[in-house]
C-alpha cells in the first residue's frame, strides 16, 4: 500500500474532506490532491505533521509497519527476529491459516509441558 493510500485510508476513517485534512494537519493547499494525481509525494514533515495528527508511527503512514498504534512499536522493537517474522507472517494470513499457526503453536506448548510434566 502506498504512502498516499494510507493517508486517503485514514482520512475516510475519520470522515474529513481533503481540504479538512489540509486544515487540521497543517498541510499546504492542495497537497493531497496533489499526490493522489501522483504529482509529488508528502515530504518528511508532511509525513510527521500526518503521524502526529492521526496518532499513527511514521513508519505506518510509510508502510514500512502495518502497526498504527505508536505504543505497539515499542513493543514489537522488543521482539526477537523469529518472534517478529511470526508476528508478521501471522498478521498477514488469511484466517484459516491463522488458525492453523495457532494450532501448532498449542501443540508445541502442550508437548514441552507434558514432557515437564511426564
Amino acid at each position: 500500500m502506498l504512502v498516499v493510500d494510507r493517508i486517503l485510508k485514514l482520512r475516510d476513517e475519520n470522515n474529513l474532506t481533503s481540504k479538512e485534512l489540509e486544515i487540521k494537519a497543517g498541510l499546504a493547499n492542495s497537497s493531497i490532491s496533489q499526490w493522489k494525481r501522483g504529482k509529488g509525494s508528502p515530504s518528511l514533515a508532511n509525513i510527521i505533521k500526518l503521524a502526529s495528527f492521526f496518532n499513527v508511527s511514521s513508519d505506518y503512514l510509510l508502510g514500512l509497519s502495518a502497526v498504527r498504534d505508536k505504543s505497539s512499536i515499542q513493543y514489537e522493537n522488543s521482539l526477537s527476529q523469529d518472534e517478529a517474522l511470526l508476528l508478521s507472517i501471522f498478521r498477514e494470513a488469511a484466517p484459516l491459516d491463522k488458525f492453523r499457526i495457532i494450532q501448532v503453536c498449542m501443540n508445541a506448548r502442550d508437548a514441552v509441558e507434558k514432557h515437564k510434566t511426564g
